[in-house]
């Protein structure tokens, strides 16, 4: 968490800013390109190999700088905080329910409390046994009483779709009135599609939406209520 301050109190001066921001502190390349997808989709795949270059001649003109530079201004929490090789899983992962925790303590108007990786049982929902997650990754708080939860995913694998899913349904069992929304940079049309028509699942909000939209080059009507990561504050009044 210090370091995601110190990195976006320098980087992020309006909400216009933070896309960039999180890609400059958890994007990486993998084949030659920006890690967007599954890295196996990107060695042959020419469909996706050039959804991801249009999303590195985004970077290159938010940065700004030439395209071939990219890859020397983003990654800065594996390249600054980890040594080489580390597995970056469980770090971005980490680091990106950091980022959104910041961010909601930076630009939303309300007081909230959020807690990260709250103990089911403990924190959250003290009646909830059996159930096979110990803990959510963001408790939102609001006069102490739980307001919503917020299931932060860097990257939705294919077979874990179904886990934000099971989540909505089982903590609204224990809450109804609680708000459950997801977090990604998911770029995957049909993964994002799975958790924006679930009906328990009150929003879907992505690093940067209109990104998704130029990679796939249409205005997607199945991605109509995708929504972006700034508009997460507004949810938090």
């Amino acid at each position: 968490m210090r370091f995601v301050r110190q990195c976006f109190d320098q980087w992020i001066r309006t909400r216009d800013d933070v896309w960039l921001a999180l890609y400059r502190l958890l994007l990486d390349y993998v084949h030659g390109v920006p890690r967007i997808t599954d890295s196996n989709r990107l060695t042959g795949d020419k469909i996706w190999r050039s959804r991801a270059e249009r999303v590195e001649q985004a970077l290159a003109m938010g940065i700004p700088c030439n395209a071939q530079e990219v890859p020397n201004n983003i990654d800065a929490l594996m390249r600054e905080l980890y040594p080489p090789r580390t597995q970056r899983m469980n770090p971005v992962g980490i680091a990106f329910a950091c980022a959104v925790v910041y961010l909601i303590e930076r630009f939303s108007a309300g007081t909230y409390r959020c807690k990260m990786e709250a103990k089911i049982g403990v924190d959250v929902f003290p009646n909830l046994t059996g159930f096979r997650r110990q803990s959510v990754d963001i408790a939102i708080f609001h006069h102490d009483r739980l307001f919503a939860v917020i299931s932060s995913k860097w990257g939705i694998r294919h077979d874990r779709v179904r886990d934000p899913q099971e989540e909505a349904d089982t903590y609204k069992r224990e809450e109804p009135s609680l708000r459950f929304f997801v977090v990604t940079n998911e770029f995957d049309s049909a993964r994002l599609q799975k958790v924006l028509t679930y009906p328990a699942i009150d929003g879907v909000l992505h690093v940067r939406k209109d990104l998704v939209r130029q990679v796939y080059d249409r205005t997607s009507e199945e991605l109509a209520n995708l929504r972006d990561l700034t508009e997460l504050f507004a949810l938090f009044p």
